[in-house]
């Protein structure tokens, strides 16, 4: 959704760097010899202005009709605004991707993070981390250290984190004195780990700063992380087995679906605008925010393009996310419309849903 958001700003900055190009077009030259019409020029500007605007809005023929240097800096104006939003979509896209893809990166950054407390704790305070069955076996697996390896990540540098955090918070803790004064059963390994990385790592401003300033979004994905790394700790057994987890459960198809959704958002199709602002009607569309309006028209090319995708899914998916990135108001007003305009599809016999478990729009 920020994607598509971001890429609604770009439009409206390509817009006006358009428009300022055909004010560029019919300025005055300060350098010629010759006597400037201010007056033409002006009337020049602002029929091309109203006929780019018109075009942009209507795609409107009657462009053509205009004298030739008019329709020359709408056609010029034109070609400079989709060029630069086809540049702008493609580097949002990859920039939406690497946002996704930079989750896992956290994660594992996260648990090596958790292993490297062990080893310096171990180096520097002889205390008992690395002797436990849980650091060890994340130190050892084969798959952490691959991933560690091949991202280049490391907390090794002088005045590192780890260092920082173990001195300056850890050695101060209670359920780290106690832990490393007491025999611990496997049971109480798993509890000190979960207690490390929610009080030590997660909820610690030291180590969040640290995520901040290499991760733009580790406000917004701090929590998914911190999740993944919990789950992953839960799973350890006494054996010495543990599950790495994946991004998703099947990333290439996940992100088959993040960039269709994209591309069907951004394209502005006329059909899914008119039946979201012909619900919306009772509403001030003008006041409606741009997030609600994101939201709604993803939600819609949802409803109608995955057909493995329930209705009632899509919708409560939607809802969520307009209690956390729109206003105390969106909740109500999202599930409304989106309620609305899911009946009206089905009304119509416009949504088909097929697929193990789904019965058209159930």
């Amino acid at each position: 959704m920020q994607a598509v958001y971001a890429y609604q700003q770009k439009v409206d900055t390509n817009f006006n760097l358009a428009l300022e190009y055909i004010d560029d077009k019919f300025a005055p030259d300060l350098n010629s010899m010759e006597v400037q019409d201010h007056g033409f020029l002006n009337k020049q500007k602002k029929k091309t202005r109203q006929l780019f605007v018109d075009f942009k809005k209507f795609k409107t023929e009657y462009v053509n009709k205009a004298e030739d240097e008019i329709v020359d800096a709408v056609n010029d104006a034109w070609v400079y605004f989709i060029n630069e939003n086809k540049g702008d979509l493609k580097t949002l896209k990859d920039l939406m991707l690497l946002d996704v893809e930079n989750i896992h990166k956290e994660y594992f950054n996260s648990l090596w993070f958790v292993s490297e407390l062990a080893s310096f704790e171990s180096k520097k305070y002889k205390n008992k981390l690395l002797d436990s069955r849980v650091f060890k076996v994340l130190k050892n697996n084969e798959r952490l250290q691959s991933e560690v390896s091949k991202r280049g990540l490391s907390w090794e540098q002088e005045d590192s984190l780890v260092k920082r955090l173990f001195r300056d918070f850890l050695v101060k803790e209670d359920f780290y004195k106690e832990y490393s004064n007491e025999e611990c059963d496997f049971e109480k390994e798993i509890d000190f780990a979960k207690k490390l990385v929610k009080r030590g790592m997660f909820k610690n401003d030291l180590f969040n700063s640290e995520f901040d300033e290499v991760d733009l979004r580790w406000a917004e994905n701090k929590e998914m992380v911190s999740s993944m790394v919990r789950k992953t700790l839960k799973n350890i057994t006494e054996e010495g087995d543990v599950k790495i987890l994946e991004l998703t459960e099947n990333w290439k198809d996940d992100k088959d679906f993040f960039l269709t959704l994209f591309d069907l958002t951004v394209a502005e199709d006329s059909e899914v605008n008119d039946l979201v602002n012909n619900t919306i009607k009772n509403w001030d569309t003008d006041r409606v925010s741009m997030t609600d309006k994101i939201i709604l028209n993803m939600a819609v090319h949802e409803m109608l393009n995955f057909k493995d995708i329930p209705v009632k899914v899509t919708i409560n998916e939607y809802i969520e996310l307009s209690k956390n990135y729109s206003t105390p108001k969106s909740k109500k007003f999202v599930n409304g419309v989106l309620d609305a305009v899911s009946k009206k599809l089905d009304s119509e016999n416009k949504i088909k849903k097929s697929g193990r478990g789904l019965i058209d729009n159930k």
